[in-house]
């Protein structure tokens, strides 16, 4: 400390000990000014120890030393090399051989900063606001209220909790994310894009894996589930504040544009119809669960590969016959007749020409008179039987949950609002039956006037079987009596399903 620099404002002051000399204080009061206790304050006067950094400031400010101020990096450097190497020694020794020591020391020292610094909030009611919506202040703790950057860490010290447990106690999403301040998240975020981080190519192919996943976890009552999505990057939520106007001051709404999807139009042509560019339109009917490409389709799912199979095994065809019937060569359709790509679509082009000739192959197969064993006549092919039940029951469970959502509407909801809510259900991927079945909605404008539909007084199962009757062209009771005879026998031996006795 003797060798401090001179002070330019105080000539003759060169150290802190003149300087305290002259000022005529007593230790105790001193300590009190700068924050500190005697201990300290003596053990700088003789120049045993250097103030850390945060007396510098407050010494710098009363005493107006340059040692303190600028010069504070150099005396610090000069007191080390002044201290003897046989003291560094001692302070060693003496450091190991009581480590527990100076350890609890060193922890109740930050545990006193510590709990000085925490903040709570307040009142009461504050908290119980947050504890009943897990969107709000993401980074407060609902179990005693903390304010803190990241509760995740203060979990299991302070409640005995994981991240999973509390998130699942509070209805927080699963995701790092769900615990974290907005001023964290925005620094990483900033970071990443700094360091422009790509997602490597197998979280690609594994999102929609992590989509089906969100759906099974989501519940009523927590976090919704585009939240849950919309932490794993992927923005799935409607913003109606952004949607398009056209020139005559309409909004373009999800409703609209997933109508003309079923339709069969493309994207240029959506977008001539809404005004709109290309890649919104894109890329709205990519967060409902769309099609890249304009589909036809068949019983609730775009026409492909796998309906150029059933064709052939449905009436037992070869690939030369089914390939003259739809028009292309043979070694085209060696090419794509591959098992990677049975889950493919179709061409619009393609796709029509295939159900045109199905519909002819299926009005002979119609025809065919009884075996010799007796029996009547199929009324539908092989692979439509064999998927009839899983269409019935995903139809029927969607059915019901847009039922019940009419009945808890006051007033009854408009068309609009209904397709709105279908909307949202698409993006959330929970109605992935209606979202592809466009013969539905053509149904139901054609046999239920739109208000009577909306007053919700129909019952889920009627409806589900009286479509699905005129969709595979059967009578309803033929229909139903595959529902509960054929479709179970290869399950359970003629049971009747409960779920078909429901109203």
């Amino acid at each position: 400390m003797n060798q401090m620099v001179e002070n330019q404002d105080t000539p003759g002051v060169n150290t802190f000990a003149t300087w305290f000399d002259r000022q005529g204080l007593s230790m105790s009061a001193f300590a009190a000014k700068s924050g500190t206790n005697r201990v300290s304050i003596k053990h700088w006067l003789r120049g045993e120890a250097f103030p850390r950094d945060e007396y510098c400031e407050k010494l710098h400010a009363i005493t107006g030393l340059d040692c303190f101020g600028p010069g504070r990096e150099a005396a610090r450097a000069e007191h080390e090399r002044l201290i003897p190497p046989q003291v560094k020694n001692d302070r060693k020794a003496k450091y190991v051989a009581n480590a527990a020591l100076f350890r609890k020391r060193s922890r109740d020292s930050w545990r006193k900063s510590y709990e000085g610094q925490r903040q709570f909030v307040t009142p009461a009611a504050e908290l119980d606001a947050l504890r009943a919506d897990p969107r709000k202040r993401k980074n407060v703790c609902r179990e005693c209220g903390e304010i803190l950057r990241d509760v995740g860490r203060h979990l299991w010290p302070a409640h005995k909790l994981t991240a999973a447990e509390y998130k699942e106690k509070w209805g927080f999403l699963r995701s790092r994310n769900a615990t974290r301040s907005e001023s964290t998240n925005k620094k990483q975020s900033a970071v990443m894009k700094r360091k422009k981080h790509r997602p490597p190519k197998w979280t690609h192919e594994r999102l929609a894996d992590a989509v089906r996943a969100s759906v099974r976890t989501n519940k009523k009552g927590t976090g919704r589930l585009e939240k849950r999505l919309n932490a794993r990057g992927k923005r799935l939520g409607a913003r109606p504040q952004y949607w398009k106007r056209t020139r005559a001051g309409d909004v373009v709404t999800d409703a609209r544009v997933a109508q003309m999807r079923l339709a069969s139009k493309s994207v240029p042509e959506i977008a001539v119809a809404t005004e709109m560019t290309a890649t919104p339109v894109f890329f709205r009917l990519k967060r409902m669960g769309y099609p890249k490409r304009a589909r036809v389709f068949l019983h609730g799912e775009p026409v492909g590969w796998k309906h150029f199979h059933d064709l052939r095994s449905d009436f037992n065809l070869t690939n030369e016959q089914a390939a003259q019937r739809l028009g292309v060569s043979i070694d085209w359709t060696r090419r794509r007749l591959k098992p990677k790509r049975k889950g493919e679509a179709l061409s619009l082009k393609l796709a029509k020409r295939l159900l045109k000739v199905r519909a002819e192959l299926l009005a002979e197969f119609k025809k065919k008179p009884a075996s010799r064993q007796g029996g009547r006549p199929k009324p539908l092919a092989p692979s439509e039987e064999a998927g009839l039940r899983t269409k019935y029951d995903r139809l029927h469970q969607e059915l019901r949950a847009l039922r019940d959502w009419i009945r808890e509407q006051q007033p009854a909801p408009s068309v609009s609002a209904t397709w709105d809510w279908l909307c949202d259900g698409f993006r959330a991927r929970t109605l992935q039956a209606l979202q592809l079945w466009p013969q539905f909605f053509r149904y139901i404008e054609k046999n239920y006037d739109s208000r009577d539909f909306n007053q919700g007084q129909w019952i889920p199962r009627d409806l589900a079987i009286a479509f699905l009757a005129e969709d595979f062209g059967l009578t309803e009771p033929s229909l139903a009596f595959i529902l509960t005879h054929r479709s179970n026998r290869l399950h359970n031996f003629g049971a009747i399903d409960p779920q078909l006795q429901k109203a």
